[in-house]
């Protein structure tokens, strides 16, 4: 039996032994234990183990939900698991299911499309396909600018756009405002908290704050830049006052004025702050962040997402975004 495992005995043991809890105890904090997890062999720490064994693994879930939540979508594109949880570490992982990229692809280009254009605008685009020709269509949609053209905003909005649905479902808070329709430089990453979700019902009670990146190659760098923008004190939102004007402007006035008290008091602590880092790259991801990812912000979760060639997985949503709203059927 490995001096760990030996260790372990002691702790949990018989009453007989209970003289040697403390000198067994001082053995467990300098030896390393082997648990499975998922059929899968991890090192971890006594503490880690201690953790694991008395189920105080679901601070994560409290934080942001279960991968289960309201939109059956992500249960048919993605695994989910729930790396062993620490105060300094909180990580979703999740992983593409074999077979599911093209209806993936399809469902994140209507994402796409939602978060960039308004009903208003689209009812707009929807008159033109019946008044102008198909090839004249076409050429007056691509001058419109309705999408990004600049490869690296696609993938950074696109990032933002997965992780905001995402945590809709999970959580069930609300996105009051789609922002990237707002974006007064469409080629330009839009200023603000990538990711704000709040209660509708109650503004005042908990708040996610979200940080998204895209990267080809998850390196310690990307790990690091959200640590330091989110991940290592409560990191409190910009874009209140932004989506308080918004709504204003809508007529929905009482809730734009909850915003703006909400802002006034945000530093009372009354209010939940959650904070939600986002890496989707490619399959190194989860292992990386693993190694990398040390968090003083107790409300911090990192949610990563590997999946192959994830590029190409942009590049396919954005094209197809824009075919949808340029394609005009053939009459026959």
């Amino acid at each position: 039996m490995s001096p760990c495992f030996q260790g372990l005995y002691l702790l949990w043991g018989k009453t007989s032994i209970y003289n040697n809890l403390i000198t067994s105890l001082s053995v467990f904090l300098v030896n390393l234990c082997y648990i499975s997890i998922n059929s899968q062999w991890k090192k971890i720490t006594l503490f880690e183990s201690v953790m694991v064994m008395e189920g105080k693994d679901n601070k994560l879930i409290e934080l942001i939900g279960s991968h289960e939540g309201k939109e059956p979508f992500f249960i048919e594109w993605l695994l989910s698991e729930d790396s062993i949880e620490l105060p300094q570490k909180k990580h979703r992982i999740l992983s593409e299911i074999d077979g599911t990229r093209e209806n993936s692809i399809d469902k994140v280009s209507e994402w796409f499309i939602q978060h960039h254009m308004d009903e208003k605008r689209k009812s707009r685009i929807e008159k033109k396909k019946k008044t102008l020709e198909k090839q004249g269509f076409q050429n007056y949609v691509q001058k419109l600018n309705f999408f990004p053209s600049d490869n690296k905003t696609i993938k950074g909005n696109t990032a933002e756009i997965i992780l905001a649905e995402y945590l809709k479902a999970t959580s069930g808070l609300d996105l009051l405002v789609y922002r990237l329709r707002y974006n007064p430089n469409i080629n330009q990453s839009m200023k603000g908290d990538d990711v704000l979700l709040l209660n509708a019902a109650d503004v005042f009670g908990r708040l996610i704050v979200g940080e998204s990146k895209f990267r080809e190659v998850p390196g310690k760098a990307v790990i690091e830049e959200i640590l330091d923008n989110i991940g290592n004190e409560v990191t409190y939102p910009l874009s209140l006052l932004f989506l308080s004007k918004i709504l204003s402007d809508r007529g929905e006035d009482e809730i734009a004025e909850e915003l703006e008290d909400l802002n006034s008091n945000m530093h009372t602590g009354k209010t939940d702050i959650i904070n939600v880092g986002f890496l989707l790259s490619n399959h190194n991801t989860a292992a990386n962040v693993e190694r990398h990812l040390y968090s003083r912000n107790p409300n911090f979760v990192l949610v990563s997402l590997g999946i192959e060639n994830p590029a190409n997985f942009i590049s396919e949503i954005s094209d197809l975004a824009i075919k949808k709203i340029s394609e005009v059927e053939d009459e026959s």
